[in-house]
C-alpha cells in the first residue's frame, strides 16, 4: 500500500510552483467525461498499485493532444484526469505502458482533489518530490508480475495539497525513446536527448534555456554528439568568443557538429544564424541514438 506524505507548503503557494499557470485549454479538456480505463489496463495496474483506478479518465483526442502541447507534456494528469499527446496513449507498448503508469500514479497524489477548487491550475516542476516518486511508482509497478511480488509497497508517494498539471518529463523517457524526437522546456524550445557522465547517464533536456556553456554541460554536449572529450578545453574556450565559429572549425568541428553544438547548450536558431551557420544542417548530425544492445530501462 502506498504512503501518503503531507507536503508542508500551502495551497496557494503550490499553485505558483515553477511560475507557470496551465491555460485555459487544459480545465476545457478536463471538464469533459473522458473515457475509463479498458478492461485489460484496469487489472493490470489495479493489481500492481493496489488501487482500484474504475473513477480514471482517460483523454486522447484532437483537443486532448493540443492541451498537451500547450503545456510541453507527453501527458499530464489532474485529478482523476490523464491527457495524452497526440499518439502518445499506446498501453500496447512498453513505453505506453509506463507512461499510463507514471500519470496513474500522478492521480493517487491527487485523489483526494477530485473536487477542485476555482483556483487557476499550477504547473509542476520537473524533477519535483510528485515527479521523483511517480517515476518509483511506474517503474515498480513496470518490474512486477502482480501486487504479490515486489511492487509499490514500500514506495512512499506524497499528497498534493493542491490540484496541479503533473508533466512527464525528459527524466522519465526510456533510453530507446530519448532520441530528440520530444520537444521539453518553456514552449516546447529543447529536446530529449541521451546524455550525462557514466554511471549518471539519463535522458536530458537541451536547448530549452539561456546558452549554457559551463564544463558540465559542453560535457554532456560532447558525449551526445559522439565527440572526442579531448575537445572540451578548446570548444571552452571557443565559446568565450563572441563569434565562436572560426574557433570550433579549427577545432574539428564540421558545421553541422559546430550547429548541432551550440543548439544542445541552449543558443537559439536565430542566434545561430546569426553567426552564419545554417540551424537546418542538425539535421545531418545523429544525435541521442543508444548503442547497439543498449540498456532500455527507464531513466
Amino acid at each position: 500500500m502506498y504512503q501518503n506524505l503531507s507536503p508542508s507548503r500551502s495551497d496557494s503557494s503550490y499553485r505558483k510552483r515553477g511560475g507557470q499557470v496551465a491555460p485555459a485549454l487544459v480545465n476545457a479538456v478536463i471538464a469533459r467525461p473522458g473515457r475509463p480505463l479498458d478492461a485489460h489496463s484496469q487489472r493490470f495496474f489495479s493489481e500492481r498499485f493496489g488501487h482500484d483506478f474504475s473513477q480514471v479518465r482517460l483523454h486522447a483526442d484532437q483537443e486532448a493532444a493540443a492541451s498537451a502541447q500547450a503545456v510541453d507534456a507527453h501527458a499530464y494528469a489532474v485529478g482523476n484526469h490523464v491527457v495524452f499527446g497526440a499518439g502518445r496513449y499506446a498501453p500496447e507498448t512498453p513505453f505506453g505502458q509506463y507512461l499510463l503508469a507514471h500519470e496513474l500514479a500522478h492521480t493517487l497524489q491527487q485523489g483526494a482533489l477530485r473536487d477542485r477548487a476555482a483556483a487557476p491550475l499550477g504547473i509542476n516542476v520537473p524533477g519535483d518530490a510528485y515527479e521523483q516518486a511517480a517515476d518509483r511508482f511506474a517503474v515498480a509497478a513496470m518490474q512486477a508480475r502482480t501486487r504479490n511480488g515486489a511492487t509499490t509497497d514500500n514506495v512512499s508517494m506524497p499528497a498534493a495539497p493542491a490540484p496541479f498539471v503533473a508533466r512527464v518529463n525528459c527524466a522519465s523517457v526510456p533510453q530507446n525513446m530519448c532520441k530528440g524526437i520530444y520537444s521539453c522546456g518553456h514552449g516546447g524550445s529543447g529536446k530529449c536527448y541521451w546524455g550525462g557522465t557514466y554511471p549518471d547517464k539519463r535522458c536530458m533536456c537541451f536547448g530549452a534555456s539561456r546558452p549554457d556553456t559551463s564544463t558540465s554541460r559542453v560535457l554532456e554536449a560532447l558525449l551526445i554528439l559522439g565527440l572526442s572529450l579531448a575537445l572540451l578545453a578548446t570548444v571552452i574556450v571557443a565559446l568565450l568568443d563572441p563569434e565562436p565559429v572560426t574557433k570550433l572549425a579549427a577545432a574539428g568541428l564540421s558545421m553541422a557538429e559546430a550547429v548541432a553544438l551550440l543548439l544542445l547548450l541552449g543558443y537559439s536558431r536565430e542566434e545561430v544564424r546569426e553567426m552564419g551557420l545554417d540551424p537546418d544542417l542538425v539535421a545531418q548530425v545523429d544525435m541521442g541514438e543508444p548503442p547497439a544492445g543498449g540498456d532500455s530501462r527507464v531513466a
